[in-house]
């Protein structure tokens, strides 16, 4: 029981901090709004055109090919490592996790390709 009551402790800190803080922002920032600055673009240009203007969806495709493809990168740096350790540790599993890994990785990669995603048109 006496872990709950830290746990609590911590909780209600963060959450009379975060509200402390809101509380000073609210009471310190100007409130003078310009009609510029409540715009719907807050660089002094004037906004040409609506703001819902339609995207071709092969553009949120390429985006969240990239974030993924990118993420899945990052995970090579540290695996490449910590490998030596994972080998006296682990020995094979360590190595044929990574090549499952790619594995995955590269029949995502054929499948965007065969799709035609990868294709600029």
């Amino acid at each position: 029981m006496a872990d709950y009551a830290v746990v609590s402790v911590f909780l209600f800190g963060a959450v009379a901090v975060v509200g402390l803080l809101f509380l000073v922002q609210w009471f310190i920032s100007p409130k003078h709004p310009a009609p510029t600055k409540l715009s719907p673009y807050e660089c002094g240009e004037v906004p040409i055109g609506d703001a819902q203007v339609r995207f071709n969806f092969r553009f949120y495709i390429y985006a969240i090919l990239f974030v993924l493809f990118e993420v899945e990168a990052i995970f090579f740096f540290p695996w490449a490592n910590a490998f030596r350790d994972l080998y006296k540790i682990m020995h094979w599993p360590a190595f044929w996790e990574m090549v499952i890994f790619l594995v995955i990785l590269f029949i995502g990669w054929l499948y965007a390709y065969q799709k035609g995603v990868l294709k600029w048109q």
